[in-house]
């Protein structure tokens, strides 16, 4: 076989076999281009490089491994055959180097998707959380959880799993978080361009940064955007809020399957997984007094023109989140109750349609006097916050998250807050399957968050206008319908942080039709 020292050919086959190399250098390496100019393509390109400097175990052999392709399609694997080490090392150095130049951007990882068996093995630390990797076969586990709550755990874990395998579709592997922060950097300047310009129409400067903006935030955080002809994926150009906003969903989305991503495996026990959500769930019986109350605080909180007529309460938990939150929340409600003095919160905050008075403090079963007493003070409401089925576990985990926006976009038409609503079908609107949300609702269950919110002194806001904050003297902001520019009533906190926090969760619903 005819041997050369440098950028050997490519071959068909490989020179060591498995079990008789070690690797000693891996790299991903990503290339998204929107326009196609750099790609000298007619359409977008998205594909990526995998190689690997394969070393013998027993003599001066080596190889460099490759898989190309398009981003997350089907993969071409190729080898090259060296004599010697130093070859090898040169050669892998060049590849490199010459992609880079080409516009291709190395990827970190922590769990590799590509690659040798030996190469997936070498993996970046992930700290987030204390759990091993699961590796093998688990051993089945009895589970003490009530049977309803080791479904929920399934099926929510199931949700965030599916949500990143198809729809964020990370096809080079888990990302460490310096990569994910790389890709919300590029969010944070793409932000900044498009929130000068709300006024006016983007420039062709403008323009032009966006675009390199979004390429270079596809390459650092890869996407299986499909394979074929499709022409410029314009659709993708980050020149809205918008659009923004809905990448830095999809970011703190990777963030939470990381937190828990030693327990997304099928292998994993539900006990395992419920451990991660440092939180306890208390399944709530349908006989019993306070699912009575729920189900008609949900059922008389409809709207009829949201739909949903035929949805209803199947199962309900108690939530009880295990960090400083609640102490929070609760030293947070006694400020605001210290705040407001006398009022007649009951009387007149509530629209006249609101059907259902259950949302006052004294007649709620689930408060003692105390917390009654405070409630009523504080003006703290029970509200929706509906969501995707794959987000439950992240927000459970971490409370509602406000990532600032900067500039009034669908969604959010008073500023970077916490949106609450006391309909409920406002709020499934929301969830699987919703209006917002699009899709299909899996095993036909949608989830919803019922939390206690403090709203103290309500600001009405005239008209729909970006807030930095609730005014002074007031502790939160009231966009009503038919009177702030908004056709459903939506309610407002600013706190940004748990040691601010005007909410804590309380509930959580599956709702089915």
């Amino acid at each position: 076989m005819p041997w050369r020292a440098i950028m050997a050919k490519v071959q068909k086959n490989p020179l060591l076999s498995d079990g008789n190399y070690i690797v000693d250098k891996v790299i991903e390496l990503n290339f998204f281009d929107l326009t196609g100019d750099k790609a000298k393509t007619k359409g977008t390109s998205n594909k990526s490089y995998h190689a690997e400097l394969q070393l013998s175990k027993s003599g001066q052999a080596a190889q460099i491994y490759s898989m190309w392709g398009p981003t997350g399609g089907t993969q071409t694997r190729d080898w090259r055959h060296y004599n010697t080490r130093t070859d090898a090392e040169k050669d892998f150095v060049k590849i490199i180097k010459s992609k880079k130049k080409k516009g291709y951007e190395e990827i970190e990882v922590a769990v590799r998707a590509y690659g040798s068996d030996d190469a997936k093995d070498i993996t970046k630390a992930v700290t987030l959380t204390n759990l091993d990797k699961v590796k093998g076969t688990a051993k089945i586990v009895t589970s003490s959880l009530p049977a309803q709550t080791q479904g929920l755990i399934r099926q929510l874990f199931g949700s965030t799993k599916q949500f990143v395998a198809t729809t964020l579709k990370c096809p080079l592997g888990q990302l460490t978080n310096g990569q994910i922060d790389k890709g919300r950097d590029y969010l944070n300047n793409a932000k900044d361009i498009v929130n000068k310009r709300v006024d006016t129409r983007l420039t062709k400067k403008d323009k032009d940064q966006i675009t390199e903006l979004t390429n270079e935030f596809y390459r650092a955080i890869p996407h299986n955007l499909g394979t074929g002809s499709r022409g410029q994926m314009t659709q993708l150009l980050l020149d809205n809020i918008s659009k923004i906003v809905g990448k830095e969903g999809d970011l703190d989305t990777l963030l939470d399957a990381k937190s828990v991503g030693a327990v997304l495996s099928g292998d994993a026990g539900v006990d395992a997984q419920y451990k991660t959500l440092n939180a306890g769930f208390t399944w709530i019986d349908g006989k019993d007094p306070l699912f009575k109350f729920m189900n008609e605080y949900f059922m008389k909180s409809k709207i009829r023109s949201h739909g949903y007529a035929n949805a209803k309460l199947k199962n309900l938990w108690r939530v009880e989140r295990k960090d400083e939150a609640n102490e929070s929340f609760l030293a947070n409600s006694e400020k605001i109750a210290s705040e407001c003095g006398k009022h007649t919160f009951v009387n007149d905050t509530r629209r006249l349609n609101d059907l259902v008075s259950n949302w006052v403090p004294k007649k709620r079963p689930d408060l003692d006097s105390k917390a009654c007493d405070l409630f009523t003070k504080a003006n703290t409401w029970l509200c929706w916050h509906g969501t995707r089925s794959a987000n439950v576990v992240g927000i459970t985990k971490r409370g509602l998250l406000v990532r600032p926006a900067g500039a009034v976009h669908t969604g959010s038409m008073f500023g970077d807050g916490k949106y609450f609503a006391w309909q409920s079908t406002k709020s499934l609107n929301y969830t699987d399957g919703g209006y917002w949300t699009g899709g299909r609702s899996k095993n036909n269950s949608r989830f919803m968050f019922l939390l206690d919110v403090s709203f103290g002194n309500m600001h009405v806001a005239p008209y729909s206008k970006f807030y930095r904050g609730a005014p002074k003297g007031y502790h939160s902001v009231y966009g009503k319908a038919n009177k702030s520019g908004v056709y459903n009533d939506e309610m407002i906190t600013y706190d940004f942080n748990h040691k601010t926090t005007q909410s804590r969760i309380r509930y959580l619903f599956e709702i089915t039709d």
